[in-house]
């Protein structure tokens, strides 16, 4: 496998690796994360909780129970070990603790995450794109890092696209704790965490909505952008208020890609496509949304 680090991360690690101090899944600490149904639309919840603590290759590690198989793994107990800002998971069919996330990395910074070997997957490399912090009532706050994913494929080359998560202070990964990227998958899968609670932080809800809400059209408004007219003649406009869109690529229904967007992301103009049915894929610093728009002149 490989083992990549920026020379940078390396300074941290060095000289200031021991300046975090928060702990890792406290007992009793509980991950909520929606779940959707690949094929009936329908939502559930999946969650995560620290329940134990217990010794593997004489390293302390935390036990953390998955009460749901998705699409990235399946439901059992999960080992996680922390040293200092780094946080490992343990791989049975490797006998190995590997590398998840580091959560005093800055901007630039690169690891490589071994996620899946039991699974055939070789790995997938981590950047650090940028920094935000979400405010928490009444003076805490969580410090993001807005990362890429890249996976590796079988020769070891970096796929050219790559998949938006966030790791959030103490938390993790907001999208999949356990294996977090974006793939294509058949089957049921987490997305963005909803809700996250320990004895030490209490209940932080990161939605508007309830933590184990199953309801697809609550969840719908929560994170929704709005675009109008549609159909439309000659433009579109996109509203919304929680996410930040990076990009909006542009298909055909034959799955052709008409356009890559970087700015201007309010206002589409279509005057130059003929008649037809559109889809957009809108990049957001927290997940990748999927609009169809109609084009009638």
């Amino acid at each position: 496998m490989k083992t990549k680090f920026a020379i940078l991360l390396l300074f941290q690690l060095l000289f200031i690796g021991n300046s975090f101090s928060q702990d890792f899944a406290p007992i009793g600490a509980t991950w909520y994360f929606p779940e959707t149904f690949s094929f009936s639309g329908d939502i559930g919840v999946v969650t995560f909780s620290s329940i134990g603590d217990t010794i593997i290759q004489n390293k302390q590690a935390k036990i953390v129970y998955k009460d749901t198989w998705t699409c990235y793994g399946e439901a059992k107990d999960y080992y996680f070990h922390q040293s200092n800002d780094s946080i490992y998971k343990y791989v049975p069919s490797t006998d190995t603790f590997e590398l998840s996330f580091i959560f005093n990395a800055a901007v630039g910074d690169q690891w490589i995450i071994n996620e899946l070997p039991e699974f055939d997957s070789d790995s997938m490399e981590c950047t650090v794109d940028s920094i935000s912090f979400i405010h928490l009532p009444p003076s805490d706050s969580l410090r993001v890092q807005h990362v890429t994913l890249r996976p590796f494929d079988i020769n070891g080359n970096l796929f050219p696209n790559g998949y938006p998560n966030r790791i959030i202070e103490k938390i993790g990964f907001s999208i999949a704790l356990t294996a977090p990227f974006e793939s294509i998958c058949d089957v049921n899968r987490e997305k963005d965490i909803r809700c996250y609670e320990d004895n030490q932080s209490g209940l932080i809800n990161f939605s508007a909505v309830d933590c184990l809400l199953t309801s697809t059209e609550a969840i719908d408004k929560e994170n929704a952008i709005n675009i109008f007219p549609n159909p439309t003649t000659n433009s579109i406009t996109l509203a919304h208020q929680l996410l930040t869109i990076k990009q909006i690529e542009i298909f055909n229904v034959q799955g052709q890609k008409m356009a890559t967007i970087k700015s201007g992301f309010e206002q589409l103009d279509f005057s130059n496509y003929p008649n037809g049915i559109y889809i957009l894929k809108i990049v957001t610093t927290e997940k990748i949304l999927s609009k169809k728009i109609v084009i009638e002149k």
